[in-house]
């Protein structure tokens, strides 16, 4: 496609950054992308990479942002601070953070484990992030 047909075809469809219905009710997204399983439609693995890259690069930007304490982690920590930040109903966790930024990875890894968070999510998954804080490395 010729640079100007590429710019008129967004011209003529829109673009769209969330999920929206077209005129008969399907779901679409981005340049008149249908992501509505009903019309038999989705993304890509690769698409949904390239988007999962995206939000881990905004989620690493955001704990650098709202931590001081971030960088000075290592890359197991980190990861469990930026998987925190992928749940946006991860609340309550203000004992734990504090902790982290004392380096205090037990007590971490019970402020996590006994939060709002901990007693809602599955136990595999709570005791590996659990286990991560506290060894710093995963399991």
């Amino acid at each position: 496609m010729t640079p100007q047909g590429y710019s008129k075809l967004i011209e003529f469809e829109g673009e769209q950054f969330s999920a929206h219905p077209d005129p008969q009710g399907y779901l679409m997204i981005g340049i008149h992308h249908y992501i509505d399983e009903r019309k038999g439609a989705g993304i890509s693995q690769n698409i949904s990479r390239r988007l999962f890259e995206d939000d881990l690069a905004r989620f690493t930007a955001t704990a650098r942002a709202m931590f001081d304490w971030f960088d000075a982690l290592d890359p197991v920590r980190q990861d469990v601070i930026v998987m925190l930040l992928f749940d946006p109903g991860v609340s309550g966790l203000n004992a734990m953070l504090s902790a982290f930024g004392e380096h205090a990875w037990h007590e971490a890894a019970f402020q996590l484990a006994n939060s709002t968070w901990g007693r809602k999510i599955d136990n595999e998954r709570k005791k590996e992030m659990c286990s991560a804080i506290e060894y710093g490395r995963w399991v």
